[in-house]
């Protein structure tokens, strides 16, 4: 069977596509030329063809039609120039995928995820695109079919040479896969081809596998007070993944009550908890701290005021700062994404006509 990638005369077909929600597309093989496109092997003897329609294309497929070149007694690699590349939009969930010069006649066993039936090598290809987990294939001829067969590998030559085999009338192609290094830290599977890294890791439950670094937020103090909506308002400088906020306190106090003392972030009641900051978004729905973690029910007070107070292991009501805990999975955070921070008797409409203060602070993001 002959291979896809031919050196003599050639047919110009273009993959082209379109895009609908998020990162799915629709690929067709759109026929670009009008009559045959034909080059020779000396003297600047190239062919030429123009697209006929604006769009977006993923790789372009070269059909023989007739003709032949010699290339004397050099040897000839016809592939050095279609290098296939598949992209899609540049966010956290899409993908980009370099494929290697294929290395004929051999292909990689022992790590094939999934096999499928398809006409050419570049629909393998986009195969593998599709498949997170993919980061190389193999294609070999298919018995009595004139399709090809399509074997989607975890891994690749790079790393596992010695399972390279030789395999008449089969090809092997590798990507340039990120995940060689091993960056991704406490088990987490790596995926090549993801984010602006080229990798992205999945991290088991409940665990965070990647770098986290705090990112300051706010470019002037965050100031909130104690009653009649007197939130602090701030919004998200840069997009991204946080799993935790930090509240710093730089000046001012509230207060729940004439009879109490003056705090940073709650009440000084005589039995914890004590806390009363909360971080919601901009339909004032609270972020942190989770609702179904910290939450304490009272007795002998009135029915508002469940739900308001909270404790936080390591910090109490005047703690230079406050850190929440960390979600169970990376928040997605847009900028210019607002959110709030309220003293919950505020939030919540409760007994709050006793309140006082205003407490000024600093917000941080743990970004992974």
């Amino acid at each position: 069977m002959e291979q896809d990638y031919s050196p003599t005369g050639f047919v110009f077909e273009t993959w082209t596509v379109s895009m609908p929600v998020e990162c799915c597309r629709i690929f067709k093989w759109i026929k670009i030329n009008q009559s045959p496109v034909c080059f020779g092997a000396r003297n600047d003897s190239f062919g030429v063809f123009k697209i006929p329609a604006t769009g977006q294309v993923i790789t372009f497929k070269l059909v023989y039609c007739s003709g032949y070149t010699n290339c004397a007694d050099v040897r000839c690699v016809p592939n050095t120039k279609w290098v296939v590349v598949f992209s899609v939009h540049d966010n956290d969930n899409c993908r980009q995928l370099d494929f290697d010069l294929p290395i004929f006649g051999k292909i990689l066993a022992k790590h094939v995820i999934r096999t499928i039936e398809v006409p050419d090598v570049p629909l393998c290809q986009l195969n593998c695109f599709l498949e997170a987990d993919c980061v190389s294939v193999n294609v070999r001829a298919a018995n009595h079919s004139r399709e090809k067969i399509c074997e989607l590998n975890n891994k690749d030559a790079n790393g596992h040479p010695e399972d390279l085999m030789v395999i008449h009338q089969s090809s092997y192609h590798g990507t340039k896969n990120a995940c060689s290094s091993n960056p991704c830290r406490n088990g987490a599977m790596c995926q090549t081809g993801f984010t602006k890294k080229g990798y992205r890791c999945l991290c088991p439950a409940g665990s965070f596998c990647t770098k986290a670094r705090w990112i300051k937020i706010n470019t002037s103090p965050v100031c909130f007070g104690a009653r009649h909506n007197s939130y602090g308002v701030f919004k998200i400088l840069s997009t991204g993944h946080v799993i935790s906020f930090k509240l710093v306190h730089l000046s001012g106090y509230v207060v729940c009550s004439e009879r109490f003392a003056r705090s940073k972030w709650g009440c000084k009641f005589r039995y914890p908890p004590k806390l009363a900051v909360f971080v919601t978004d901009h339909r004032q729905q609270p972020i942190f701290p989770p609702n179904n973690t910290v939450f304490h029910r009272f007795n002998g007070v009135p029915q508002c005021a469940n739900g308001i107070y909270y404790s936080l292991p390591g910090y109490n009501e005047d703690s230079r700062e406050l850190k929440f805990n960390n979600f169970s999975s990376p928040k997605t955070v847009t900028e210019g994404q607002e959110f709030q921070i309220w003293y919950g008797e505020d939030l919540k409409d409760c007994t709050e006509d006793d309140n006082d203060g205003q407490s000024c602070v600093d917000i941080h993001g743990l970004y992974v």
